[in-house]
């Protein structure tokens, strides 16, 4: 199964204690499947070295990784379609916009850091899970 991070504030361990639990979970993950199948698509200008610190930032946590699955430039919905286009099957991020254009791609996506952002606190606070719902196609709805 195919799975994408976000890099920054989502696999990055530099916003709280809290980024030391996105290390083990990115790690955990990436014990569980074959390194051609973890991704990372981040909205980070594409620049050799952006690419380097990326890189050397998943060698220094230990999590096997293939710069061919390193898709730097795509935020948004461009991320959602490229992670569509390469199969990706879940996603974690920490922009619910992002999250949002996943399920509507069809990728099982989750919000990650929602709780290290008082603003993000404070938006999420008001979300219902009938409003997380009505995202995913009917279908999919009941597991």
């Amino acid at each position: 199964m195919k799975v994408g991070f976000d890099f920054d504030d989502t696999v990055d361990e530099h916003v709280s204690s809290f980024q030391a639990q996105r290390g083990f979970l990115i790690r955990a993950i990436a014990g569980m499947i074959a390194r051609r199948e973890l991704f990372i698509i981040s909205a980070r200008k594409d620049t050799e070295k952006n690419r380097a610190e990326i890189m050397d930032f998943m060698k220094n946590i230990n999590v096997p990784f293939t710069p061919e699955n390193l898709f730097l430039g795509f935020s948004g919905v461009k991320k959602a379609k490229l992670a569509e286009t390469l199969g990706i099957r879940i996603f974690f991020d920490d922009d619910a916009t992002v999250v949002a254009s996943m399920i509507e791609q069809g990728i099982d996506a989750f919000l990650v850091g929602t709780f290290l952002s008082k603003q993000y606190r404070q938006e999420w606070r008001k979300v219902t899970p009938d409003d997380i719902l009505v995202l995913y196609p009917k279908e999919r709805r009941n597991g």
